[in-house]
């Protein structure tokens, strides 16, 4: 009868950490995307696998109970305590989530000299958003484009990044490569790249084409900057090239309890940005503002948050974004590549007054008068695309919705003002 009792207190004890971790997992999940995971094959078959494991041998050692004494229990007791540590390690090694190496990245971003930081080259968000060898959204490319391709490179923040939705949805950038590829068929093959990276504003976008771009032999430069400096003028920044604002990438301490897959699984509400097993994927302010410990931690490197409702934007001159700006056309006049400056669109509705929306707003004025002086193309996107709130993620990224449409107004503009020139790919 002892033997039996034990036996199944420790039936029970298993199942008991089972289900508690399955329930805090999917509990503390981020949507969709970890219930899908939850209820996988290899979950299944892991879990199934180690509690069979672990009942054979449960079995066996009571029945040697008397035998073997205290020594076969403490045993038990502690594969017991480990089964979801090594079934949840397990787990993510067959399913190969990518894990971040510590003191170096945060979710899919690393530090680099002049950029602060960049997009890890084939990384995966926890939104599902696939970056390719060269660290873009999208499919892999070649550093060297096509002889008889035109090469067109989307530079700017989140907004041409587009946060506002995961790897499951077509971002613009696909969607107008597609019907570009459609409509020059037979005369010209057309590759789009997305080279947006979430938070970063026209110094970056200046340091990344003069310094990276380049090598990727670019025919035409979609620039569409102008949010995040607006965010910069409206903080404490007083320099020009933002070094108050934009800090070197600092990686939170951990906790010696964070290198449990399992500890850092129920105590998720705890662990560090930088957490191995439970990384928050940083792709974008708007996604991780709603985590209070991440958000902590992003107005701590950057005062942006705290800053899109207050600040005083006449303190400091647009100046800066400005000079970025004719900076990067002349590059591009040296290199023969045709640049064309886009405005973002935003969701400017009356109960979203932001300072920062006021900034963006004069940094469009600013564009369109650059555009005029320099004879190049313009895209209002903030007046081409609808104000319509079923279209935006939040006010300043499209969601799934808005992705055609943005993609569809690209198109137009790009045929219309003959930004492509459609000559036949053997006529050089």
């Amino acid at each position: 009868m002892k033997s039996f009792k034990l036996k199944v207190f420790l039936y029970i004890l298993t199942f008991f950490l089972y289900f508690l971790w399955s329930f805090l997992w999917l509990h503390e999940g981020n949507g969709n995307n970890l219930i899908l995971k939850l209820f996988s094959f290899k979950y299944f078959f892991i879990c199934i696998f180690s509690l069979t494991v672990i009942i054979l041998f449960s079995s066996f050692a009571i029945s040697q109970f008397t035998n073997f004494g205290n020594f076969w229990i403490s045993i038990l007791i502690l594969l017991i305590i480990l089964a979801p540590e090594m079934g949840l390690r397990s787990y993510l090694f067959l399913t190969k989530q990518p894990f971040i190496e510590l003191k170096k990245n945060i979710g899919i971003y690393r530090q680099t000299t002049f950029k602060s930081f960049e997009i890890i080259p084939n990384s995966t968000s926890m939104g599902g958003i696939r970056h390719n060898n060269f660290g873009f959204r999208g499919k892999d490319i070649t550093l060297k484009k096509h002889p008889n391709s035109v090469r067109i490179i989307f530079m700017g923040g989140s907004t041409t990044y587009e946060s506002g939705i995961g790897g499951g949805d077509k971002v613009f950038t696909e969607i107008l490569e597609d019907k570009l590829n459609q409509f020059f068929e037979g005369k010209k093959s057309i590759e789009v790249i997305n080279a947006g990276v979430p938070t970063w504003s026209s110094v970056h976008s200046l340091i990344n084409f003069a310094t990276y771009l380049l090598d990727f032999e670019p025919d035409i430069i979609f620039l569409m900057d102008g949010l995040n400096d607006a965010a910069v003028r409206i903080s404490d920044n007083s320099r020009s090239d933002y070094a108050e604002y934009y800090k070197p990438m600092q990686i939170p301490p951990l906790k010696i309890w964070e290198s449990s897959a399992f500890l850092s699984t129920i105590l998720r509400k705890y662990t560090s940005p930088a957490n191995k097993w439970w990384p928050n994927y940083w792709h974008g302010l708007v996604d991780v503002t709603n985590d209070p410990k991440i958000s902590k931690w992003i107005q701590s490197q950057y005062p942006y948050v705290n800053e899109m409702t207050q600040g005083n934007m006449e303190a400091h001159s647009p100046y800066p974004f400005e000079r970025n700006i004719l900076s990067l056309i002349g590059i591009t006049r040296q290199f023969g590549i045709k640049v064309v400056l886009l405005t973002t669109p935003i969701l400017n509705i009356s109960h979203n007054k932001a300072k920062a929306i006021e900034a963006l707003l004069e940094n469009h004025h600013i564009l369109k008068s650059i555009t005029e002086k320099e004879n190049i193309p313009f895209i209002d996107l903030y007046n081409l695309i609808p104000q319509r709130e079923e279209l935006y993620a939040d006010i300043y990224h499209l969601n799934s919705k808005g992705q055609p449409i943005k993609a569809e107004k690209l198109f137009e503009e790009i045929v219309s003002k003959k930004i492509i020139e459609a000559r036949p790919l053997n006529d050089k």
